[in-house]
């Protein structure tokens, strides 16, 4: 057992860390898949259509095995998960390596590193909030600023490499680093502090033991019977359709306005890099107002993006509109995670995060399709970008409608 009094330091940070690697890896080797698309159309004739149809696959078993995943780490912890992602996901990325046709690529990428995938959002950011409750918000931005961080560096990085060494070469590759990088991290992940005799950072001792309180909330099954759970879904679904839009089809409609591409590309950058500093304040802002007032600051930004959007025609304004967005919808991540544990409890938590992660690969498989269907039909992206505009509004009423209580292991002066 560790002596929590003479203990000087807090084993969470070192999970964080570790979580933060496995998430910058995952997700950035994950969005490197747009840079292989000419090199594969040019190999083999491919639609592009058909070989980003590989990628819709992956989002969809993304979303379907989280539900999984979420609940195997409620049990069982986040090492054996994530040492399983990196077998797959890297696995995956080396069969890739080898693909002759189209269904190949559906099989390792779609299904493969989907599978792989289905282990890191959900269940890092629920190892996150079990260690943590003073600073909890703060932790999961910091985490969920992990994705970030490594899209920005890894597309620019693996499109080098094709340069030089071809797509198949650096499918290998990265099959490689992916499986070792996240093996690595998983020795040392824990799935709470009880299993090294600790206690998670700003526990009330007065409240009990840390066995008594990670069993304390909802079970995934009392949790669907609450308002709160279905809510919460929608404004995942809400955001990830949103989220998706702006990915897709942001830089074509710049274009659209007589923007050069280049400039046009520099609207989602700006987004992204905004977005990874603004992840952690929002997360450290939300400790200190609540994660519920923090997650209302974030969609109501969005309502405001989204207002913006459809009148912007300029660099400018188009600036002020990814800042917006990038603040904003790009910021909810740093404060669902610990506002699931406010509402529910860590009981469950990862089984429910999991169910919002679901609702959101819905939404953000739904998004791009609809707004696509609306450009095809009316020239323009005005239509669907109002629909965006709509999505934000429900999104925001909806958090009004989520039953107000006192959150699971708060202190006396936490907000509600």
């Amino acid at each position: 057992m560790i002596d929590k009094k003479t203990s000087r330091f807090f084993y969470g940070y070192i999970i964080v860390a570790a979580a933060f690697w496995v998430m910058a890896v995952a997700w950035g080797v994950n969005r490197t898949f747009g840079v292989f698309v000419s090199p594969l159309t040019q190999e083999f004739g491919w639609s592009r259509a058909g070989i980003s149809g590989a990628f819709t696959l992956c989002m969809v078993v993304l979303g379907s095995i989280s539900l999984a995943a979420g609940r195997l780490t409620d049990r069982l912890g986040p090492r054996q998960m994530i040492v399983a992602c990196g077998l797959f996901m890297g696995g995956g990325f080396l069969l890739c390596s080898r693909i002759g046709t189209l269904w190949h690529l559906y099989l390792f990428f779609g299904v493969f590193t989907g599978i792989g995938m289905s282990g890191t959002w959900a269940p890092m950011m629920s190892t996150v909030a079990r260690w943590f409750i003073r600073h909890r918000a703060l932790m999961s931005g910091i985490l969920s600023a992990g994705p970030a961080a490594g899209i920005v560096l890894m597309p620019p990085l693996v499109t080098w490499l094709i340069d030089r060494v071809g797509w198949r070469i650096s499918f290998a590759l990265l099959g490689g680093i992916t499986c070792l990088c996240l093996t690595a991290a998983a020795f040392f992940l824990k799935r709470d502090p009880g299993q090294i005799g600790a206690s998670p950072l700003g526990m009330d001792e007065k409240a009990g033991t840390w066995a008594d309180l990670q069993d304390r909330g909802l079970s995934l099954s009392q949790a669907f019977r609450k308002r709160s759970f279905w809510l919460l879904n929608l404004i995942s679904l809400c955001d990830a359709l949103l989220v998706n839009v702006v990915t897709v089809h942001i830089v074509p409609h710049v274009i659209t306005l007589g923007i050069d591409p280049l400039r046009a590309a520099m609207v989602l950058s700006l987004a992204a890099g905004v977005s990874i500093p603004a992840r952690i304040a929002m997360g450290h802002l939300a400790d200190r107002i609540g994660n519920r007032r923090g997650l209302s600051l974030c969609l109501a930004m969005s309502v405001i993006a989204f207002a913006v959007l459809p009148f912007a025609r300029g660099m400018a304004s188009l600036s002020v509109f990814a800042v917006l967005y990038g603040i904003g919808l790009w910021t909810t991540s740093a404060v669902m995670s610990p506002f699931i544990a406010d509402l529910f409890g860590l009981k469950a938590h990862g089984a429910i995060f999991s169910c919002t992660v679901f609702a959101g690969t819905l939404g953000g498989g739904l998004g791009p399709v609809a707004v696509g269907a609306l450009f095809d039909l009316t020239g323009a992206y005005q239509a669907g970008f109002f629909v965006c505009l709509a999505a934000s509004i429900v999104s925001l009423a909806s958090l009004f409608f989520v039953p107000r209580g006192r959150p699971f292991f708060s202190r006396p002066s936490d907000p509600a």
